[in-house]
């Protein structure tokens, strides 16, 4: 798990506790499993031989999980909308803040209370992210609306965050 870079790092874990949190991860995916409410995703499951008939616990043998992390890609590349490269993952880049727009409860600056947030509320947050440089992606999706306010929420975050994947 040492990096290669040359660049000063500052690590809270060692290498083996990286290994013990990892042996754990494949414990608890082995023995309890994990909940998949994605369809898409059960289907992919059952296709590689996972017993997915109760998608609130489908189990993953270790030599499943870790022939997974040895097929996934070493890096991976985020793109702009704009089709430019924004965020490279390869464990030597550093960690890449972004920030959620759509929370259920919005901290009204005007009434200074916490509120039930709306539509406007996420369009005028999605604003502020897009003018913080260090705020690199912006991920959407944790409020559930109506199909039509789902809608107009993706077109108006789209219309105003400009430079961050989304």
């Amino acid at each position: 798990m040492q990096c290669d870079s040359k660049r000063p790092q500052f690590r809270i874990l060692s290498d083996r506790h990286i290994a013990e949190i990892h042996n754990a991860t494949l414990q608890i995916l082995e023995r309890g499993g994990a909940a998949f409410e994605a369809k898409e995703a059960l289907d992919i499951l059952g296709e590689a031989g996972l017993d997915v008939s109760n998608p609130a616990r489908v189990k993953m043998p270790t030599h499943m999980v870790e022939e997974a992390i040895r097929k996934a890609p070493k890096i991976v590349t985020m793109y702009s909308r704009e089709g430019a490269p924004a965020i490279i993952l390869n464990g030597l880049t550093g960690a890449h803040f972004g920030s959620i727009p759509d929370l259920p409860t919005y901290r009204d600056p005007y009434m200074k209370r916490e509120r039930t947030c709306y539509i406007e509320d996420i369009v005028d947050t999605a604003r502020v992210i897009d003018a913080l440089p260090n705020v690199e992606w912006v991920l959407l999706g944790t409020v559930l609306f109506t199909f039509r306010g789902l809608v107009r929420l993706i077109r108006d975050v789209y219309l105003v965050v400009r430079s961050k994947p989304l």
